[in-house]
């Protein structure tokens, strides 16, 4: 899966922005790397195993489950937590997207 940054504060899937690689930003690895546990057919996410902040200038802006051609997104704001939960599908991805650090993965 390939993300684009548009003109706005959103992500999107549409070509005509900036291509964003994934763990590609020096950045604290323990506070961005999706943390997954699989329990009941459930999929339970946190951003970082350090839990990372949601402060008004530094967030997670959204966290997305890929499988596919499917795509579950979850959007985020300042002083939610950084946690959702998805029902488990093996093979998928799991994104989230910093505003300060860009976007990081994780597969399952």
């Amino acid at each position: 899966m390939k993300f684009y940054k548009s003109t706005g504060v959103l992500e999107s899937l549409f070509e005509n922005g900036e291509l964003i690689n994934e763990n590609s930003v020096d950045a604290s690895l323990e506070k961005h790397v999706p943390f997954c546990e699989i329990k009941d057919n459930k999929v339970y996410v946190t951003i970082g195993e350090v839990v990372h902040p949601m402060e008004e200038n530094h967030y997670i802006e959204w966290i997305a489950m890929v499988k596919g051609n499917k795509i579950v997104k979850y959007l985020l704001k300042p002083n939610d937590e950084p946690k959702v939960i998805f029902d488990y599908e093996k093979g998928s991805i799991i994104y989230a997207y910093c505003n300060k650090h860009g976007l990081w993965k994780k597969e399952i």
